[in-house]
């Protein structure tokens, strides 16, 4: 129960079915690829290695090619988001400040701050 196989079966078709039911049926299923890395194991000591590592993609890609685009797509959007929050971050951090504000007024966060020193 919970070894490897049954971890990889888990990712690779019954995650997508369980969570591809919670979308809307044109969303694809992304819950990221499964690279699996040849080592050695008792049933099988000498592993073909010219394969050190398999990338496998989860169910409901009609190929290989079709997923890795589509993960392709994920990675920009997220390196994307990084790189904006590096770039706006002096902007943000004086708006992070107003919010807090608008959260908490500073008389009422100061009160906060001196009853937790005695907590």
């Amino acid at each position: 129960m919970g070894g490897t196989a049954q971890i990889v079966q888990y990712w690779l078709k019954d995650f997508p079915k369980i969570i591809g039911s919670l979308l809307n049926p044109p969303d694809p299923v992304k819950c990221g690829p499964l690279y699996h890395i040849v080592t050695p194991r008792v049933k099988n000591p000498n592993p073909d290695k010219t394969k050190t590592y398999q990338k496998l993609f989860p169910d409901g890609y009609s190929n290989n090619e079709e997923a890795e685009k589509d993960y392709q797509g994920i990675y920009k959007s997220i390196e994307s988001f990084n790189q904006d929050a590096l770039n706006f971050e002096p902007e943000l951090a004086v708006k992070r400040e107003a919010s807090k504000a608008y959260l908490i007024p500073s008389l009422e966060a100061e009160a906060l701050s001196y009853d937790l020193k005695f907590i």
